[in-house]
């Protein structure tokens, strides 16, 4: 089963993929370590790193005019 990090829906997520294989956001701007990006030491009750915990990323719906 593939199992996609929780890490891409956090709203402290930085979508910067200049450097292969290093996954940044706002709690390890150096990079995710992979413990944490594999959620094997990671739980959504506790701090990442740096004063930050996960936040699930809320997106915008866009409406359209109706003509």
């Amino acid at each position: 089963m593939i199992k996609i990090p929780v890490c891409f829906s956090c709203k402290y997520f930085i979508a910067d993929y200049s450097e292969k294989g290093v996954y940044k956001c706002r709690a390890f701007p150096k990079g995710i370590p992979i413990n944490v990006f594999s959620n094997k030491s990671r739980s959504d009750k506790h701090e990442c790193a740096n004063g930050y915990s996960y936040v699930e990323r809320t997106y915008k719906r866009q409406q359209t005019e109706e003509k």
